[in-house]
């Protein structure tokens, strides 16, 4: 009979960082406040300098010159003001609803 995997469950402190391994192949995971919700997360790839969001920010799915929908052009903006707070300026965005596209994208879509 083969041994069940071991499993942990780890949380992410509010003002704290979830990291899994160093250097390349490591990722990081920071809340950040958005208006939809208090404990979003999102992920980051330090090596390939990338963002995997869900919910708040659809990438790739709207053109950098045209609006965004409602709700999601309410939650961009802060999520913009959420990854400069962290010191996250990825080169890339990718959702889980939604495609990839540069972080640009979101900077066009919410001004500067």
């Amino acid at each position: 009979m083969a041994e069940s995997p071991h499993w942990r469950i780890e949380a992410v402190p509010r003002d704290g960082e979830f990291s899994l391994g160093e250097g390349e192949g490591s990722l990081k995971t920071r809340h950040v406040p958005t208006i939809r919700s208090e404990d979003m997360l999102v992920v980051y790839l330090p090596e390939t300098s990338l963002v995997f969001v869900t919910d708040i920010y659809m990438p790739g799915l709207v053109p950098p010159d045209q609006p965004l929908p409602a709700p999601f052009s309410e939650w961009a903006p802060r999520f913009r003001d959420g990854l400069a707070s962290l010191g996250w300026e990825p080169d890339w965005l990718v959702g889980g609803h939604g495609g990839v596209a540069p972080f640009s994208d979101l900077v066009a879509h919410v001004g500067k």
